[in-house]
């Protein structure tokens, strides 16, 4: 490249392209005086051929030698100026011969600055991959904490499973035991109530020492057996009935007591009544002294044991009613504290009811567990099968690798994988931009050598016009040859004005002097021709290799657009890929589980997300994370769907008519053929019925003899 460019330097200063531009817009004005010139000396000539038309016969023979020197000296002009113009031309194809093309060196110089960014650019992608592996090898650490507390919670979970089986079996024996319960306490409450009722007053103390036995029976069980609490109520309740038939039972005795006491006291007061006569037995009975009646001993015993009897049974009454209330007060407590353990049991049969219906969310939730585990075990073998058959080559007899170190050679050899892509995305890219930049600069040169071509065929016409032109004007001898040259005249208005100022000459001097300049020009025309014919024959061989070029060009680019698209589709896997490392460590059930279990615990799930310290890696996975969605989209899989439902409803006639028209429409050369074959298929028909037809009618005109017989008969 350094010695292109020394050698370019070389051949544009020795071109020296300051002093070219002004010499050439020196022989640019004299060109355009020149033209002047010969537009005023044309004017001149065609007035001076109307002037002689104008003229008589005679005059015509006076005046014609003058006009034909004039034409003569305007032909020696237009040579004048066509050699001016030739050597202008030769001299500036010399220099500018050997010069490169300073567009080339432009765009080469361009490229090296736009590479020197491209490694800029490269440079800070890779301090940000750093970056990034730095923040990954971190997010492992993370992961392998997780991976041991997703262990513990293993553990736990099949901890629970147990205890929950546990519960939900002791509560339905308990049930069953409860239910068993109450319809025996049912009976033995109706056989107690028949029992209690046939007993009598005598029995009450021994009823009331069974009811302290029973309540002491009853707190013992209470204290052991607190979901028997239905029972005990309901056993108490019916001791409480008891007590009160009993009291009403106890309360008619002292009623019947009463009775008696107010027979005797009645009997008393009839045998008062007989011992009125004595004034002293009055006293003493007033006095409650009877120890008159110790000759009547019947009747002072009696009075003394009723007398004792009234006393016992006094004092027994009074101790029933204060047991009754002592009872009362007990029975009271006891409802109170019964209703509180009852509301108390109540409150843990709703909690436990709630915690089992819990566990059987949470177990309807783990239920997947196996199916997880199982689709983990086929991701193992499927992600990670190639480090492990090369661990297992290694090590044969050593123990399985665990799913950290995995990943971990799986994550290097993706992140390889991803500088490799990108290191080819970038190539590839440079080689396209190369590639159309070089097809560009092919176009324009292409049409810039076309218009050159063009200008010089142009050129040559002019050449050969200006040839044609001088041997006619030579053999210009008589007036009809003026008059059939005169629209030649006209069109060509570049005649200078100088051509009459010349003095004249005799006809063999200018006889001599035209076959000298024909010899001349013949001589330039066939330099010009051969310069002209090498330098078109080198601009087809140019045009011949720009074009092989671009047909290369054209398949590199089909190329370069296959290997991108294979490199997007390679991209969106590893995009995918890259998601599902990410989600690996994200929250799952079990870690929400482990923290309504343990509030108190932090949370040490740790998400992976690819971060990028540049806006433009932000920019391309944004771009991955749209194809990635476009490629799961729920849509197209249902169209999809939609499409195949329709093509199964389709019958065997529609289904292979629809194969056969995407058979003929895949592909271009099928539909020309396709098309071909119809438009020949129809042009036989047409031919066939055009012939049947027309032998038909040769038919009918061969045979009309036989027709006018058939009318005959």
């Amino acid at each position: 490249m350094e010695d292109s460019f020394s050698s370019a330097i070389k051949i544009w200063e020795q071109i020296n392209l300051g002093e070219l531009q002004k010499t050439l817009d020196e022989q640019g004005l004299k060109i355009i005086n020149n033209q002047k010139e010969s537009l005023a000396s044309r004017k001149q000539l065609a007035e001076q051929t109307r002037d002689f038309k104008r003229l008589s016969n005679e005059e015509k023979l006076i005046k014609f030698k003058s006009l034909l020197k004039a034409y003569q000296n305007e032909i020696d002009n237009i040579t004048k100026r066509s050699k001016v113009s030739e050597t202008a031309f030769l001299n500036v194809y010399k220099i500018l011969l050997e010069a490169p093309d300073p567009s080339v060196l432009l765009t080469s110089v361009m490229d090296q600055n736009v590479n020197k960014e491209d490694l800029e650019f490269i440079k800070k992608e890779n301090e940000n991959l750093k970056n990034e592996l730095k923040n990954l090898n971190n997010e492992f650490t993370d992961y392998k904490i997780k991976n041991s507390n997703v262990s513990v919670l293993k553990q736990q979970v099949v901890l629970y499973e147990t205890k929950i089986e546990e519960l939900v079996n002791e509560k339905v024996i308990e049930k069953e035991a409860e239910m068993k319960n109450v319809n025996d306490e049912k009976i033995m409450l109706f056989k107690e109530r028949e029992h209690f009722l046939q007993r009598q007053v005598n029995q009450l103390k021994d009823q009331l020492m069974a009811l302290q036995d029973n309540h002491d029976n009853t707190q013992a069980k209470i204290i052991d057996h607190s979901q028997k609490y239905e029972e005990e109520v309901a056993g108490k309740l019916a001791e409480l009935e008891i007590i009160t038939n009993d009291l009403e039972n106890a309360n008619i005795n002292v009623a019947k007591l009463q009775q008696e006491n107010e027979n005797l006291r009645q009997q008393l007061k009839t045998m008062l009544n007989e011992i009125s006569n004595d004034s002293n037995v009055k006293e003493k009975i007033v006095n409650n002294d009877f120890s008159f009646f110790t000759n009547t001993g019947d009747i002072n015993e009696e009075l003394l044991n009723l007398r004792k009897k009234c006393q016992t049974q006094d004092e027994e009454i009074n101790q029933l009613i204060k047991s009754v209330e002592r009872h009362k007060n007990i029975t009271a407590k006891n409802e109170l504290i019964f209703n509180s353990k009852i509301r108390d049991l109540e409150d843990q049969l709703f909690e436990a009811n709630e915690n089992v219906l819990k566990y059987k969310e949470k177990l309807n939730n783990y239920s997947d567990y196996k199916k997880i585990k199982e689709e983990l075990e086929v991701l193992k073998s499927i992600e990670f099968s190639a480090t492990t058959e090369f661990n297992n080559t290694q090590n044969t007899n050593a123990e399985q690798v665990p799913l950290e170190k995995l990943i971990m050679a799986k994550n290097k050899k993706l992140q390889t994988e991803l500088t490799e892509k990108k290191m080819e995305v970038e190539q590839l890219s440079n080689t396209l931009n190369e590639t159309t930049k070089n097809l560009e600069d092919s176009y324009s040169k292409v049409k810039e050598q076309s218009a050159l071509i063009s200008k010089l065929e142009e050129d040559l016409l002019k050449v050969n016009t200006f040839k044609s032109s001088n041997s006619q004007n030579q053999l210009l001898n008589s007036n009809e040859n003026f008059s059939g040259n005169e629209e030649i005249y006209n069109n060509n208005n570049n005649n200078s004005s100088n051509s009459i100022s010349r003095n004249g000459t005799s006809d063999q001097d200018n006889k001599l002097k035209s076959p000298e300049a024909n010899n001349n020009d013949e001589n330039n025309s066939d330099s010009i021709i051969a310069i002209l014919t090498s330098q078109r024959n080198r601009y087809r061989q140019r045009n011949q290799e720009l074009e092989q070029q671009i047909r290369n060009m054209n398949d590199k680019g089909k190329d370069i657009e296959l290997e991108v698209q294979s490199l997007k589709n390679d991209n969106i896997k590893l995009y995918e890929k890259i998601r599902y490392l990410q989600s690996f460590n994200k929250s799952t059930p079990y870690n929400s589980y482990e923290q309504s279990y343990n509030r108190n615990k932090k949370d040490h799930t740790v998400n992976i997300p690819f971060q990028s310290n540049n806006s433009e890696d932000n920019d391309v996975s944004e771009k991955y994370k749209t194809m990635y969605e476009n490629s799961i989209n729920p849509f197209n899989e249902f169209r999809g769907r939609e499409e195949n439902r329709k093509y199964r409803s389709l019958n065997t006639v529609e289904k292979v008519s629809l194969g056969i028209t995407k058979i003929f429409l895949a592909n271009k050369y099928s539909r020309i053929f396709f098309l071909s074959y119809i438009l020949g298929l129809h042009l036989l028909v047409f031919i066939v019925i055009f012939k049947s037809i027309n032998i038909s009618d040769e038919d009918f005109h061969s045979s009309p003899l036989d027709v006018n017989n058939n009318r005959l008969y």
